[in-house]
């Protein structure tokens, strides 16, 4: 409807402003408290609907709704995402939480139409809290994300109450089959998750490069090689070559190898047997007329005599 269009372009255009826009100067503590109020993305209040909220590799907490219309953006109109989210590929690559909501939470940010870290200090009431040991999701406490599960428990609950979060998890999920992902970690842990997904992402470049190469003969097509510009014959026997490549998976030597297929092919080439005159009678059913012949040709008459 007409409000959901505004609400989108409305966002699209944040998300247009914000690969220009650099973050601003913010004391270190305020900076800490927002992120666990606030979207990571738009820096708005973090909504406290159900699955309403995912967090990213890095540990980061989004609103689900900012991501999904950044992502969408990007595939339907071609809007570059903004430094902060170029590492998510999609919504596979993000983790829908479940969290326990403080009752009442979510109130007071109605009357908000903005929230900065300045106002999240003045107004630092958890809206989340851990459903096992009732600690406050503030910053003040290690949190954990179960992943596949989404649960979001405190590190005391992980330490100290495990036969409780397996039963939150439910009936056929252990403890022990989910991944513990630390939520909006900071310092010498942030790093290694840094380096952790970096090193993700290299594997999966060195499996695609691995995958090309087989699928092209052992010719060199990723982004990056020193071979990128070495010149390939595009269809064998014809000469034709060009420095083209294939990238992510898409075939940009089509054309190229249309038009060196095109002038491979000649119809005389093709012709039934006889004599000369019949070969370039064949042919000229193929090609079109030389210089010669336009001269002794009139409109639409190829091949009708002047004295039609």
């Amino acid at each position: 409807g007409k409000g959901s269009s505004t609400k989108r372009e409305t966002l699209g255009g944040f998300v247009r402003y914000s690969t220009q826009s650099t973050v601003r100067d913010r004391d270190e503590r305020e900076e800490e408290l927002a992120r666990w109020f606030n979207c990571a993305f738009t820096e708005q209040p973090l909504e406290t609907g159900d699955g309403k909220l995912v967090m990213d590799k890095l540990g980061r907490v989004y609103n689900k709704e900012g991501v999904l219309n950044a992502l969408m953006l990007k595939a339907t109109e071609g809007i570059k995402l903004p430094q902060r989210l170029e590492h998510i590929l999609g919504m596979k690559a993000l983790l829908t939480l479940k969290m326990h909501r403080v009752a009442g939470a979510g109130e007071k940010d109605k009357k908000k139409e903005s929230v900065n870290a300045a106002n999240c200090r003045l107004d630092a009431a958890a809206k989340f809290s851990c459903p096992i040991s009732g600690l406050d999701f503030n910053g003040k406490t290690k949190f954990f994300a179960l992943s596949p599960s989404g649960l979001v428990v405190s590190e005391r609950a992980l330490r100290d109450a495990k036969d409780a979060v397996a039963d939150m998890l439910g009936e056929g999920v252990e403890l022990e089959d989910q991944t513990r992902i630390p939520v909006n970690p900071k310092g010498e842990e942030a790093d290694k998750m840094k380096e952790a997904l970096e090193d993700e992402a290299a594997k999966k470049a060195a499996k695609k490069r691995k995958k090309d190469l087989k699928k092209n003969g052992g010719v060199e097509v990723s982004q990056g090689s020193p071979d990128e510009n070495k010149e390939v014959e595009l269809v064998a026997g014809t000469g034709i070559k060009s420095s083209k490549r294939e990238w992510n998976g898409c075939d940009e030597l089509g054309n190229e190898q249309l038009r060196a297929q095109a002038k491979r092919w000649r119809a005389a080439d093709h012709a039934p047997d006889g004599d000369d005159v019949s070969k370039k009678a064949y042919a000229s059913l193929f090609t079109g007329t030389n210089a010669e012949t336009r001269e002794k040709e009139t409109f639409l008459s190829r091949n009708a005599r002047r004295g039609w």
